[in-house]
């Protein structure tokens, strides 16, 4: 993997969740995602990682491309520094996940930052 990375955050193996058809139609468009989610060892039969963190270390990836959030805001907030020290180009917070604090601290490092949906952006070309 390289900073190509889309990393999931809220990754779950249950199809009828958002952040598993997001997996799935990253997929499909050819992009490479990451489940993070403390819950699951494997998603869609990729190693699931229990922290952006833990990723970071076993992989040795400083960085990543985007970040894609399937998170509430209680849980996103706790990873705020794992974030920061991350630094992806790009963080999507889809509906439900918004986060106006870690939005401000992404967006104050330099980090393009969208209150969107990932399935919509792929289907519409503006991922």
């Amino acid at each position: 993997m390289s900073s190509k990375s889309i990393l999931v955050l809220g990754a779950h193996p249950d199809s009828s969740r958002f952040a598993c058809k997001a997996m799935k139609l990253l997929k499909s468009k050819g992009f490479d995602s990451v489940p993070i989610n403390p819950r699951f060892a494997e998603v869609l039969g990729h190693r699931c990682y229990s922290s952006v963190s833990q990723w970071m270390t076993e992989t040795g990836e400083k960085s990543a491309d985007t970040v894609t959030f399937y998170l509430n805001p209680a849980h996103s907030t706790k990873l705020q520094d794992e974030l920061l020290a991350l630094k992806p180009r790009r963080a999507i917070f889809n509906p439900g996940a918004e986060n106006p604090e870690l939005e401000r601290a992404l967006k104050s490092i330099g980090v393009e930052v969208h209150e969107n949906c990932t399935l919509v952006m792929l289907n519409t070309g503006r991922f």
